[in-house]
């Protein structure tokens, strides 16, 4: 593959910060999700 352990380290950071940012659509969409559901549950 592209990663390996012998990659420098500023670019297994760089690989982090990527696939990190690339979570964030989900993480915003499991959140909307999360609050559509407390709100028809009526906790908020």
């Amino acid at each position: 593959g592209v990663v390996s352990p012998d990659l420098p380290l500023a670019m297994k950071l760089v690989y982090t910060v990527q696939m990190w940012l690339g979570r964030l659509e989900f993480m915003a969409a499991f959140a909307l999700i999360g609050y559509g559901v407390a709100l028809v549950r009526g906790r908020i």
